[in-house]
């Protein structure tokens, strides 16, 4: 399955001209992601001023750069994405156009010059192209490729006992024996206490047996995925959110999270019914954890700035927050119709009674998704905004030449003002900094709840499978199955593109189609891990599956100590040097993970 990717550019630097000789237009900054072009403009109509234009895919306005006759400039121009070139005259007439994919720290030069019949001719010349800009990326993969094989040669030696062997080879029997004891002569009181360490680890490992450790490592995967891009990503874009619509891998990893809070809870309610829990104790534990979760989405909200937080500025949504509303209204309607012990009796539609059985909540979250739908596309937000139309999921700024500057984000922003005020939601929305967006967005905000509940809700099923059917083949052929429908419902949403379809795939609105693709990927997901690692035990899940046992706890540590530790250190920006840096927080965090689980420490709310 092709995850979609997008190609949201930055758009390039305005080139000023300031005298007859080469300038270098600097905005400051480094050139991490830029490339130098020279224009070398040698044609002499002092009335006559060309420009520059640029445009990308997903840039609806191309920007300009004079080029007065016989005047030089350089400028910066983007090489995260394809650009189109174009130079046109005051009348707006094309007279040169290329469509270049220019690489980082490279130079290229644009000469303009008259021929011998007076027309103006332009050549475009690469001077230097510099190395791949994706290399850090490969040695980042070889070297944890090598520490993996390495930890797994390490450990099948120490299991079957290899490493006796080759300690035999360097060392007398005698020395052995001396130094580890010989069994036939071990203490009476040393085998008894041997024996019931066995029967603990063997009672241990039968507890590790049931926790569904494919989940674990998935939400782990999670985990670390996030802590990567939240320190920066080695400075790549598609580590970073989108701009608007489309994917990235950042974008992926909250809704994941979301799913599989749905997948626990099933496998936790039936858990504590079975044990002889009241509903009524279920359900104080389900509102205290989300009290708790609530408290510590503000927390660390109003914390980590160089600056006191100001109350009157407060950001009220965020993540956890956003957690901890659809861990709530999903946890509680589950409840409401769980039953302990069901007397499943045969018919025709034991095929899908994982859906018929929880048929009344299946009808609750799917109006929740209606009144998403009808306030996304029904709500009249012009009277509100001005010129905004209904239905508009735009972000604004200079979207569509800036007919709708005041519009970002749609109705989904026009209730969160209405309902937080707009001191109180999220003020640098990601598409300000290619749509010069001048009105707040919240990504987190009380629209997108409904459908982060519907998410968390598809979590849910894919939990009821596991509880319904107990063998694996059709727990896995479901999840597949599931995978596939919804992967097929999102994409014919959106169309199949970045930027088309009824409902295009956008992470800051929370759109049914991003919802829809993102649990179809978590679907397949979990029933890949489910093979791997509970079904044939070919992968333990590490190193994973020890931030996946303690998630909240490591969650909580990389945002409180994210400018002070681990990763506080000062490097140039090079792509390099962040990705070095920004593994080594990752690294550092999943240590402390696996040191934690040694020392049985796991942390729940």
């Amino acid at each position: 399955m092709a995850l979609a990717t997008i190609l949201i550019p930055i758009i390039f630097f305005l080139c000023r001209i300031t005298s007859a000789e080469e300038q270098e237009c600097k905005h400051g900054g480094n050139s991490r992601d830029q490339a130098w072009l020279t224009i070398v403009s040698e044609f002499s109509h002092p009335n006559k001023t060309l420009s520059l234009l640029g445009q990308t895919n997903a840039c609806y306005k191309s920007y300009l750069t004079p080029i007065p006759g016989n005047e030089n400039c350089s400028i910066r121009l983007d090489t995260k994405f394809p650009i189109k070139l174009q130079v046109v005259d005051e009348s707006g007439q094309l007279l040169w156009k290329k469509h270049v994919h220019l690489s980082e720290h490279g130079e290229y030069a644009l000469f303009l010059y008259p021929n011998a019949s007076d027309v103006l001719t332009f050549n475009f010349v690469v001077l230097h192209v510099s190395g791949d800009v994706f290399i850090p990326i490969y040695v980042a993969l070889g070297f944890f490729a090598a520490v993996s094989l390495l930890w797994i040669a390490l450990r099948f030696l120490y299991r079957n006992e290899y490493h006796r062997r080759i300690i035999s080879l360097l060392v007398k029997e005698e020395q052995l024996l001396e130094d580890l004891g010989d069994p036939e002569e071990s203490d009476p009181e040393m085998q008894t206490e041997s024996a019931t360490d066995d029967a603990e680890t063997t009672a241990v490992n039968k507890t590790h047996k049931e926790r569904l450790r494919s989940l674990d490592a998935f939400r782990g995967m999670s985990l670390t995925i996030m802590i990567f891009v939240n320190y920066g990503g080695g400075g790549y874009w598609f580590f970073d959110h989108s701009y608007w619509n489309g994917l990235t891998l950042a974008d992926l990893v909250f809704p994941w999270f979301t799913w599989i809070i749905g997948t626990a809870l099933a496998l936790s309610i039936q858990g504590q019914m079975r044990r002889g829990k009241t509903k009524f104790s279920i359900a104080a534990k389900i509102i205290r954890r989300t009290c708790v979760l609530f408290a510590l989405g503000i927390v660390l909200g109003s914390g980590g700035g160089s600056e006191p937080v100001d109350v009157q500025t407060l950001r009220i949504p965020g993540v956890l927050q956003r957690l901890a509303i659809s861990y709530l209204v999903v946890a509680l309607l589950h409840l409401i119709f769980a039953k302990a012990n069901k007397d499943h009796q045969p018919s025709r539609l034991d095929m899908v009674r994982d859906i018929t059985d929880h048929w009344p909540q299946w009808g609750i979250v799917l109006v929740m998704v209606a009144c998403h739908l009808g306030l996304t596309f029904l709500l009249p937000i012009s009277d509100v905004e001005g010129t905004c139309p209904t239905g508009y999921l735009g972000p604004g700024g200079l979207h569509e030449g800036g007919k709708y500057e005041n519009c970002t984000g749609g109705a989904a922003a026009v209730i969160d003002r209405w309902f937080f005020s707009r001191q109180h939601v999220y003020q640098t929305p990601t598409c300000k900094e290619v749509y010069k967006t001048v009105e707040p967005h919240d990504p987190e905000g009380i629209l997108g709840t409904l459908t982060s509940i519907f998410l968390c809700f598809l979590g849910l099923q894919a939990g009821v499978i596991l509880t319904t059917f107990k063998q694996k083949s059709p727990r896995m052929r479901r999840w597949i199955v599931w995978g596939i429908i919804l992967g097929l419902i999102a994409g014919l949403l959106c169309g199949f593109k970045q930027d088309g379809g009824w409902i295009p795939v956008n992470k800051n609105l929370w759109s049914l189609s991003f919802v829809l693709g993102l649990a179809s990927m978590a679907f397949v997901l979990l029933a890949v891990f489910y093979l791997l690692i509970d079904v044939h035990g070919l992968w333990s899940g590490a190193p994973f599956l020890y931030p996946g046992m303690n998630s909240i706890a490591v969650y909580v540590s990389h945002i409180v100590f994210q400018r002070d530790f681990p990763v506080s250190w000062k490097t140039d920006n090079s792509h390099a040097s962040l990705m070095a840096l920004h593994l080594w927080g990752v690294t550092i965090w999943v240590t402390m993970a696996f040191v934690m689980h040694l020392n049985g420490i796991h942390i729940a709310i």
